[in-house]
């Protein structure tokens, strides 16, 4: 081995001529890794110190709540029996954004908004006098339930409820409200079932 093969590879130096071939590569490799879990350790920390506004916390105690052992329909159920029985607080109205997922969260929430998103736009469900379910159709993870609610004023009102099972985070494998639109029956305006 000839005196400069030798110092290039084996130099403690500086210089980065006397470094071997593959030093400069090994050092973008290795700072390349540095930040890859810098970045990941960084993602770690927020997630845990940074809680989302759509978590539980909208959830009262002692109230019904999310689980991994309720039925799209229990969830359904729970749902319209909270908008039934809502009180001048507005629990029952908490108990549906409880059980409101992420995704609906996010473009509904706060609760205060959501709040006044069903007392304005959905006030007829409030207090209704009874209801009735259509069957449910399940596939795979997302169910869609018609719910027919007769209102205090004696009028029906229907409703096309779309739940899905959540996948990953604080509510894997639990179902929660994605959707809730208004519709009629078939032969009049609006979305025919």
């Amino acid at each position: 081995m000839s005196q400069s093969t030798h110092q290039a590879l084996f130099s403690t130096g500086t210089e980065n001529s006397l470094r071997a071939p593959w030093a400069a590569e090994h050092q973008a490799t290795t700072f390349v890794r540095a930040i890859g879990l810098l970045s990941f350790f960084i993602a770690i920390v927020l997630s845990l110190a940074v809680k989302p506004a759509i978590a539980s916390e909208a959830c009262l105690p002692n109230a019904p709540a999310p689980n991994t052992t309720a039925s799209p329909q229990e969830v359904v159920k729970t749902v319209i029996d909270a908008l039934r029985d809502n009180d001048k607080a507005n629990t029952g109205i908490a108990t549906v954004f409880c059980f409101a997922s992420p995704s609906n969260k996010s473009v509904t929430g706060p609760l205060e908004r959501f709040t006044a998103m069903i007392t304005n736009g959905y006030g007829v469900m409030l207090n209704h006098a009874y209801n009735y379910v259509e069957d449910m159709k399940i596939e795979d993870n997302t169910a869609m339930q018609v719910v027919w609610l007769v209102a205090a004023d004696g009028k029906e009102y229907g409703y096309l409820f779309t739940m899905g099972k959540q996948q990953a985070g604080e509510f894997a494998d639990m179902w929660m409200t994605e959707a809730v639109v208004p519709i009629e029956r078939k032969g009049t305006q609006g979305l025919g079932i």
